[in-house]
């Protein structure tokens, strides 16, 4: 299982008992979602000043 900071998990994955968790490792990090922003070009300005 990877969590982010707060303790959400991201990411499980189950195996078996003597499964080495190495393995693993990469198959995990590939099942987190990507990080969605807002749609469209980032805002140059400022909202409020």
């Amino acid at each position: 299982m990877i969590a982010d900071g707060n303790g959400i998990p991201l990411a499980i994955s189950l195996t078996g008992g003597d499964r080495n968790d190495v393995t693993q490792f990469m198959p995990l990090l590939k099942g987190i979602p990507p990080v969605r922003g807002r749609r469209g070009r980032p805002r140059q300005r400022p909202k409020t000043l």
